[in-house]
């Protein structure tokens, strides 16, 4: 168990943007400990909007990894799901610009 001073500084560090791995590195405690304080302080993350796609697309994709393809290339954002979805594709961030 870290002292209190130890957390604090960790949640601190994590308001001001640091990562959890910079925030444990910087109070000198583990990632774990990092994580479970932020959440009882944050509560539980949000989960992703899900993704839907049309049947076609879908079946496509399964083909693809069944004929072998890697499933990391198949959500690749050049090519991929990510790049087909509205509000998904490259540059579409806080600016909508590339």
């Amino acid at each position: 168990m870290y002292p209190k001073e130890t957390r604090e500084l960790a949640l601190e560090a994590l308001r001001l943007g640091f990562s959890v791995r910079e925030a444990a590195e910087l109070a000198g405690c583990s990632r774990r400990s990092v994580r479970t304080w932020r959440a009882k302080v944050a509560g539980p993350r949000p989960r992703k909007a899900p993704v839907y796609l049309p049947l076609e697309r879908k079946m496509e994709l399964v083909a693809r990894y069944e004929a072998g393809e890697r499933a990391a290339d198949l959500a690749d954002i050049r090519t991929g799901i990510r790049a087909e979805l509205p509000g998904r594709g490259v540059g579409d961030r806080a600016s909508g610009e590339s």
